[in-house]
């Protein structure tokens, strides 16, 4: 991290201006908390919880579609 001298400001960005990103965007998260559950078609799966608790409509979704989780989390999903 950069140090600001003596006197130095920070550069405020104006609200058209973007700071370009180079982080890896797909497939990064390392740790995921999943749940066993049914899904809207009543089979077991692994995923993330979707729907409301104060609805009770709660089901699972599986991580298939989501972009962030690995693809050695998807694999070890899928045999299960």
């Amino acid at each position: 991290m950069k140090k600001l001298k003596e006197g130095e400001q920070l550069k405020q960005l104006a609200m058209d201006e973007f700071i370009p990103c180079e982080a890896k965007r797909e497939g990064y998260r390392s740790k995921s908390e999943m749940t066993i559950g049914y899904d809207i078609d009543g089979q077991i799966t692994i995923g993330f919880n979707k729907g409301s608790y104060h609805n009770q409509t709660i089901t699972i979704e599986s991580p298939k579609n989501v972009s962030i989780i690995s693809k050695n989390t998807k694999f070890v999903i899928a045999l299960l």
